[in-house]
């Protein structure tokens, strides 16, 4: 069985418009599905996957409350939604409440799109108002291949955000930080409560880099997940297979761990 932690989708009304755009920002970078809702459910399916999580991003205050909605009416069947805050809200606090209330498991938080340093200390409250919600937070962590560094969720400034969640489970997206994985070793490494998540690794990291990481966090604590569409949920599966670990360890990966996080078992 098979949950993709980290897959993206938009409204039929903005897909096309959307991924043309992040694609071009990326430098052409492809996409494995046309940005809707039913074609990620194909390429799912295609992927035998069991569950996908969707992770939306409010890329302004303004929209995080209209992105909420539209991710509660998409939420269902083998479609595990998160929600979306952005930190620098006037509301946020009221809105972590209403996600809870909601049912959501989950927020997503991109600190490039959103324009924060993930340790700015001003937002430390708004990770100790998730953590009391008990929400799950996954940040984009490490570069963005749309925007020039420095990095506002590099290793060592997610570091210093994450005792603020006091244990609550944190997802560091891509391996802990895109291209910035030597410090993913150095700062992130064994920190209690937090998951790497394996999106858009399988061009990007090589499989030994892969394995060390892995095996140094742990393979409890390791999330399988694509981010589709700028992967193949099937390239990034056969990834990881590849990986020298044994099927147990596989099988924490690719599910067992995630149905833990999100209480499916």
């Amino acid at each position: 069985m098979y949950i993709d932690f980290h897959t993206h989708a938009f409204p039929d009304a903005i897909a096309e418009r959307a991924v043309s755009r992040l694609s071009r920002e990326g430098g052409a970078l492809p996409h494995h599905t046309n940005g809707t809702y039913r074609d990620l459910e194909r390429a799912a399916n295609e992927a035998d996957l069991t569950y996908y999580v969707v992770l939306p991003i409010a890329v302004k205050p303004s929209q995080m409350r209209t992105v909420n909605d539209a991710a509660l009416a998409h939420h269902g069947g083998k479609v595990i939604h998160f929600a979306s805050i952005h930190p620098m809200a006037s509301d946020v606090f009221d809105e972590i409440k209403r996600i809870r209330d909601l049912g959501f498991k989950g927020v997503k938080m991109h600190p490039e799109y959103q324009a924060f340093f993930v340790d700015d200390e001003n937002l430390f409250p708004v990770y100790e108002a998730l953590s009391k919600a008990e929400l799950i937070t996954v940040f984009h962590a490490g570069y963005d291949l749309g925007f020039f560094g420095p990095a506002k969720a590099a290793p060592h400034r997610l570091k210093k955000a994450l005792p603020f969640f006091s244990g609550m489970p944190v997802v560091a997206a891509h391996m802990g930080g895109f291209a910035d994985w030597m410090n993913v070793c150095e700062h992130l490494i064994g920190f209690p409560g937090l998951y790497l998540d394996t999106s858009f690794s399988h061009l990007h990291l090589p499989p030994k880099a892969a394995t060390e990481i892995i095996k140094a966090h742990g393979t409890s604590h390791i999330l399988f997940a694509s981010d589709s569409p700028w992967a193949d949920i099937n390239s990034e599966k056969a990834y990881i297979e590849a990986l020298s670990f044994s099927n147990e360890e596989k099988r924490r990966i690719f599910y067992d761990n995630a149905a833990k996080l999100l209480k499916l078992t």
